[in-house]
């Protein structure tokens, strides 16, 4: 299997001696070696372009990615997801009492950065399209570097990277995450191409994975990279 990801910690990453690892990377590893199906690749790259390869023929699985149905053309979804993501918004600390996030209408008037060619909610899509609201950016730490700069008010952003993120840069105290509304409760999953990969290799690796999460293991792998 050729495998592709972005890095998007704590889900996917690369340690400093260029391994990738993280929750959905493990997650994978496990499911496919008790499926006996070989990694025989395992790439990092931004997210724009595995699209491009997975849409290519170049990979056979792109990870991780929540349901999109405009990609059924050239991938295939297992039924089941690897693990559930989070999205909040960001503010800056100093205006954690001025910005808030009840309802879409707390947002009005105001810049928010997103990353470009992520799927967000298509309620969210919608807001930033109405209000042209949104600041495109390249990858979730340039959305923060944005938010810190005063170039947007919030960042949206997956819970668990974004604070990845805070701690790996320092920034503590200077973020602060709106967790107690989070914009949604998101499902990631492998993508698999459809024309590399048979349906049939897909219902058995969610047979697996369903077998991986009655397990105390699956637990432990999610763990591990969470600090």
């Amino acid at each position: 299997m050729r495998l592709g990801t972005d890095e998007w910690p704590p889900y996917e990453y690369s340690t400093p001696n260029g391994e990738i690892t993280g929750i959905a990377t493990d997650l994978l590893k496990e499911v496919f070696s008790r499926m006996d199906a070989p990694v025989a690749s395992l790439e990092s790259f931004p997210w724009a372009r595995g699209l491009k390869q997975i849409e290519a023929g170049r990979l056979d699985v792109l990870f991780s990615a929540n349901y999109d149905e405009t990609r059924l053309r050239y991938v295939r979804y297992p039924k089941g997801d690897l693990v559930l993501s989070q999205w909040v918004f960001f503010v800056r600390s100093e205006d954690r009492e001025r910005l808030t996030f009840n309802s879409f209408d707390d947002l009005k008037d105001h810049r928010i950065g997103v990353v470009r060619d992520y799927s967000y909610t298509p309620e969210f899509s919608d807001f930033i399209e109405k209000n042209k609201s949104a600041v495109v950016v390249s990858s979730d730490r340039a959305n923060l570097e944005l938010l810190l700069r005063g170039r947007v008010d919030y960042a949206l952003c997956d819970y668990l990277n974004c604070l990845q993120l805070v701690n790996q840069d320092r920034l503590e105290g200077q973020i602060f995450p709106l967790d107690d509304k989070p914009l949604a409760n998101i499902y990631l999953y492998p993508m698999f191409n459809r024309s590399t990969v048979s349906q049939e290799f897909v219902d058995r690796f969610d047979e697996v994975l369903l077998g991986l999460k009655r397990e105390a293991r699956y637990w432990d792998i999610i763990n591990r990279h969470i600090k």
